[in-house]
């Protein structure tokens, strides 16, 4: 069972990435891409069981985003297709497509718009009906106890790049890294070259010596600041 620790408070609210599509087809794929272009979903909440014929969805690293209602609740998957005769007492049986490597994904309902509430996790799918079986929060709390959730702290940055540059409008990168804080990021660039947006990197020409600034901030809106000396000098039309 993964060490994954979430909170029971009101005001709770948590990124889960999201990919460009979902579906709700049998046997189909969703895009396994990340969809950088939106806001990602948001746990508000969390329940801790499920009911039958509700829509429930999950994100799986082979089939994507899937979803499908509630077939059955409470059950007890046998050794049909466990190994060594396992049983995994009441789990919950989804009409999603899910195969291997989609365990450990999320298991949400949508609330509206890009708000979820979180429902469980995904741990397996029947071999014959691509059907998903998730333990719904109420049972992994009967494994792990009470569950919190887990912040690294407010993130920090450094960036790397040439601290020297050729002058003439030669094009040269610069990359902002990012510890700790929760994802998705924000960048913001500013002084020797500007820019904003969810890419980590800028590129531009640098004319005069100075000092390139970047502004993180994260999910929750705490920023780091992080900067780099640049001195243009004369040379080959290469960044150092």
């Amino acid at each position: 069972m993964c060490n994954f620790r979430w909170p029971q408070v009101s005001n709770f609210q948590w990124p889960l990435t999201r990919t460009t599509d979902s579906i709700d087809c049998e046997e189909c794929y969703g895009s396994l891409d990340v969809d950088s272009t939106t806001t990602s979903l948001t746990i508000t909440s969390t329940l801790s069981y499920v009911i039958s014929d509700e829509s429930i969805h999950k994100i799986g690293k082979t089939t994507g985003w899937s979803y499908g209602n509630v077939e059955a609740t409470c059950v007890d998957v046998g050794s049909a297709f466990l190994p060594g005769g396992d049983i995994v007492l009441c789990s919950d049986r989804i009409d999603y497509n899910a195969e291997d490597g989609d365990s450990g994904g999320p298991a949400f309902s949508v609330i509206s718009g890009t708000n979820v509430q979180l429902r469980g996790i995904h741990w397996g799918s029947d071999p014959v009906t691509s059907d998903g079986y998730i333990s719904n929060l109420g049972q992994i709390q009967i494994d792990l106890g009470g569950l919190t959730y887990y912040d690294p702290g407010s993130p920090s940055v450094t960036i790397s790049g040439p601290t020297q540059v050729p002058g003439g409008g030669v094009q040269c990168t610069w990359e902002a890294n990012v510890f700790d804080g929760v994802r998705p990021y924000t960048y913001t660039w500013s002084g020797l070259l500007s820019g904003s947006g969810s890419d980590a990197g800028i590129t531009g020409p640098v004319y005069n010596s100075g000092t390139l600034y970047v502004t993180v901030t994260d999910f929750f809106g705490r920023q780091a600041f992080g900067n780099i000396g640049v001195t243009v000098v004369q040379g080959p039309p290469v960044c150092d």
